[in-house]
């Protein structure tokens, strides 16, 4: 993907104004009296957003590609490869009767899923699911054993229906779900004795999600890594490579100015981003999504964390080519193993544990808990551990970044 150059070299760009050759030390103890001036910061922000704004590749890649996403995945959905073990979560309403003890016993003997106990008193399994950011779960009624009894010895009475919870987005563990509990059921060696009523998506109480609805957080996540990663690595390795930094640095903009104009380009690009993704998704398929306030910390640490990642890998890097097969090595990698077009829940098992390594999991995670779930708890456990990653990478990016080559 081509990114345009920082405008702050373009000789047909208005320029900032520069000091004469022999005021170099009093330009100096400026700088250092006003690390960051906004005119500068504006300046320069308005000269890479135009520049920006006039090349068509970098503003495909950065705001319609995300929405083509959007259109292609809303309309076609497939599956993947399934995990070694999908969470179950088990609400026991029927107490410790001996029959269900031995459903629960044949359902995890499967290996098929890992069972996860729900207390009756945490109210409805649903509500549970929702709030912890959960889903495939199944309620065993009242009632369950004794009725199961009944039907293999003497077949009197009629199959029980056990209350099943899925994500839609997720068809594939809800699958191996089913099937796990269809083979315990075959270890009663009867007549049908239960099945799994109709699945009831998990989400917010109030509205039923869509596949789409699961979507979107991923999308946006893969528009908030792709641009301020790519962009930051192009920028800082071509312009190493240019010596253009030296020449930026007989200027008057600072290197704090030219770094936070960067980021500000990225948050508002990212802002635009979102609002184009969840309206196409709203608009094009009647999405269910919660856009709310705690959405905008995610929209704010991400740039910020990708920013710096890719100047530090620019900065880092001694040739431009070598920092853009260390980007590529970085970005793909995490494009796909964060859950921006594949749910991590259908990985491999021993996949999913890599996959929480990449910080833009993270972000995904906490975006689709706010828009989705509703999961604040949740959410500002993701925010905190992306915040910290932004921190180390932004402190890492500043210390070894430089206007000039020593």
């Amino acid at each position: 993907m081509t990114l345009p150059s920082d405008p702050s070299s373009d000789p047909s760009a208005p320029s900032l104004p520069s000091s004469p050759a022999h005021g170099s030390r009093a330009k100096g103890a400026a700088r250092r009296r006003s690390f960051l001036r906004p005119s500068h910061v504006w300046a320069d922000f308005v000269l890479y957003t135009r520049a920006y704004m006039r090349n068509p590749e970098a503003l495909f890649f950065s705001l319609l590609f995300p929405v083509i996403l959007v259109l292609l995945f809303g309309a076609i959905f497939s599956g993947s490869s399934a995990p070694s073990a999908v969470p179950l979560y088990i609400q026991n309403l029927d107490g410790q009767n001996a029959t269900t003890l031995a459903f629960y016993h044949y359902v995890e003997e499967t290996g098929l899923v890992t069972i996860h106990n729900v207390s009756a008193s945490a109210g409805p399994l649903g509500t549970y699911l929702s709030q912890h950011s959960e889903s495939n779960g199944i309620v065993i009624p009242a009632g369950f054993g004794e009725q199961v009894w009944n039907l293999t010895h003497g077949g009197r009475g009629v199959p029980v229906a056990l209350q099943f919870y899925d994500n839609p987005f997720d068809s594939t563990s809800a699958a191996i779900v089913s099937g796990a509990v269809q083979l315990a059921l075959q270890n009663f060696k009867g007549a049908p004795v239960a099945y799994l009523a109709k699945a009831v998506p998990v989400g917010s109480l109030s509205f039923t999600p869509k596949t789409i609805d699961f979507e979107i957080p991923g999308l946006i996540g893969f528009a908030i890594l792709m641009t301020p990663m790519f962009s930051m690595v192009n920028v800082t390795s071509e312009y190493k490579k240019e010596k253009l930094f030296k020449a930026l640095s007989l200027t008057p903009l600072t290197k704090g100015e030219w770094l936070l104009s960067k980021i500000l380009f990225n948050w508002l690009l990212t802002f635009l981003a979102a609002a184009i993704l969840f309206a196409t998704g709203i608009l094009a398929y009647g999405a269910h999504v919660i856009v709310g306030p705690l959405l905008i910390p995610f929209l704010l640490v991400g740039p910020l964390l990708f920013v710096s990642l890719g100047m530090l890998i620019g900065t880092v890097s001694k040739r431009a080519e070598t920092a853009g097969i260390i980007g590529n090595l970085v970005t793909f990698p995490m494009m796909f193993l964060s859950g921006s077009f594949i749910p991590v829940s259908v990985m491999p098992g021993w996949l999913q544990p890599y996959a929480k390594v990449w910080p833009l999991y993270y972000v995904i995670d906490g975006i689709e808990s706010v828009s989705v779930f509703s999961d604040v708890a949740h959410a500002l456990i993701d925010l905190g551990i992306v915040s910290v990653m932004a921190a180390v990478a932004f402190v890492a990016a500043v210390l070894v970044f430089r206007w000039r080559e020593e």
